[in-house]
């Protein structure tokens, strides 16, 4: 696989699961935010695709007349380290918010007035774990202070990832204060869960031979779902993975299905600046980082 580098590689009981880094062309399509999954939930799915094509959608809120309002954040621990970090933004009344870094434990900035949800994670080892929730409302007339101190990791003796039991980056006390489940990875506050698509073909040891880079016409492919299994089928693969540019929506399809082929569920992510990789049996959909730092925590948390 030339031009390409082997990130992690695990055989087990017949499962494949390995990310692979590789640079090349493409047109990203962001995946959707928290946000935008919960207007669409909240959408009936009676309303017409005429209808729905004139919602305003969130990310697409124009808040350049919105007044800007002082936010104060500190992060560190009981005792008394200060530590780097970013924060994830969600505005509940719409409009995008890029993440922001958190340095020597301190952010003093403004954002539009409203209410927003904060994400906030420190940075260990150059790997992001969520340590606390928010919820605030700026006005022009009460900025908002929030500190963060917390008593997981003071002293350096005990990694913030020990108190993570499920290894999704995000430490147990937050998982249930946002009413996700620590105990499973796939369960992620601020990320969708990944469709999951199981079936076994064959159980026995040998070689298999197939195709860990198909797309298609959900990404930059031309085929159906169906067609191209169809294809795979007829050409004698044992496997397939439909690695579509940051969408699983063929896992959803009615046509993904076979009693011949092994399909894995799977998924190309990144853009053309930061490179792409191949990301098969995700447990919940990456975003696309917005700052360098988080992209390591994102391929971690997807495996």
């Amino acid at each position: 696989m030339r031009g390409c580098t082997v990130r992690t590689l695990i055989i087990a009981a017949g499962l494949i699961l390995f990310v692979i880094g590789c640079a090349g062309p493409g047109n990203p399509r962001p995946l959707k935010t928290e946000q935008e999954r919960t207007t669409a939930d909240q959408t009936s799915p009676q309303k017409s695709a005429e209808e729905s094509s004139t919602k305003t959608k969130p990310d697409q809120v124009d808040l350049s007349g919105v007044p800007r309002c002082g936010l104060n954040l500190t992060l560190g621990n009981v005792a008394g380290d200060r530590l780097d970090g970013h924060v994830e933004v969600i505005r509940l009344g719409g409009g995008k918010i890029d993440p922001f870094r958190i340095k020597a434990g301190k952010f003093q900035g403004d954002l539009p007035a409203g209410t927003y949800r904060l994400y906030i994670y420190a940075h260990e080892a150059g790997v992001p774990v969520l340590v606390d929730m928010k919820d605030i409302t700026l006005s022009p007339d009460k900025p908002a202070s929030v500190e963060i101190s917390l008593l997981e990791g003071a002293g350096g003796v005990v990694p913030l990832m020990a108190f993570d039991t499920d290894g999704d980056m995000a430490m147990d006390r937050v998982e249930l204060a946002c009413g996700t489940d620590p105990a499973n990875p796939a369960d992620v506050p601020g990320r969708a869960p990944a469709p999951v698509y199981i079936k076994v073909i064959k159980n026995t040891e040998g070689w298999y031979k197939g195709d860990l880079h198909a797309q298609s016409s959900f990404g930059e492919g031309t085929e159906s779902v169906k067609d191209l299994i169809a294809r795979a089928e007829k050409a004698g693969l044992d496997f397939l993975a439909i690695t579509d540019l940051h969408t699983m929506a063929s896992v959803q399809d009615p046509g993904y299905q076979s009693d011949r082929l092994a399909l894995v569920p799977a998924m190309k992510w990144g853009n053309r600046e930061q490179g792409y990789a191949l990301i098969y049996g995700p447990m919940t959909l990456p975003e696309m980082p917005a700052l360098p730092e988080m992209a390591q925590g994102e391929c971690l948390r997807a495996q």
